[in-house]
């Protein structure tokens, strides 16, 4: 799971342990992992989900505008890629976002887990995906040097040979 995805395959791995043989975790954090995290996303959960679609829709456009901007930003080849389209996708995922206890998914995961981080990645700092090992004991983190949120994007072959050679000792 990437970014945010990576709550998602947390929660499935957790859900289904029978079906995942390895589970992988890029630019990537437990959601919700202490107390200030939870009662901030769910503040904030319920200031977003008060608005009308069309105040929804132009506010989550100007977080991305100003997340994807800047002339040394790293992000901002992303802009292109990333488009605005169904607001209630965004309600769903930022009700899943307050509801959401990542650190129960994560402490019940008992297969190999590899996380990889970057460490110029500003959207994921360390501090919040070393959250990883510390829910996934067990798990290997990876911290990618001169890496940032987009690294799949931009470290795609060196990721996929390092995700290949994990992944390779345990299937």
């Amino acid at each position: 799971g990437v970014s945010f995805g990576g709550s998602i395959a947390t929660r499935y791995t957790a859900a289904h342990p029978r079906r995942i043989k390895t589970l992988v975790l890029v630019s990537s954090f437990i959601i919700n992992a202490n107390p200030t995290d939870r009662i901030k996303s769910r503040e904030l959960s319920r200031f977003l989900l008060k608005h009308p679609d069309y105040k929804l829709h132009w506010l989550i456009q100007k977080i991305l505008k100003l997340t994807l901007s800047g002339k040394n930003n790293p992000l901002s080849p992303l802009k292109e890629m990333i488009q605005v389209k169904n607001v209630d996708w965004y309600r769903q995922v930022i009700r899943s976002i307050s509801t959401c206890e990542g650190t129960e998914d994560a402490v019940r995961i008992n297969c190999p887990v590899l996380a990889l981080n970057g460490d110029k990645d500003r959207l994921v700092p360390l501090n919040h995906a070393r959250s990883i090992s510390q829910y996934i004991t067990h798990s290997h983190f990876d911290i990618i040097k001169g890496a940032n949120h987009a690294m799949m994007y931009f470290q795609g072959e060196y990721l996929s040979e390092k995700i290949h050679t994990f992944c390779s000792k345990y299937l």
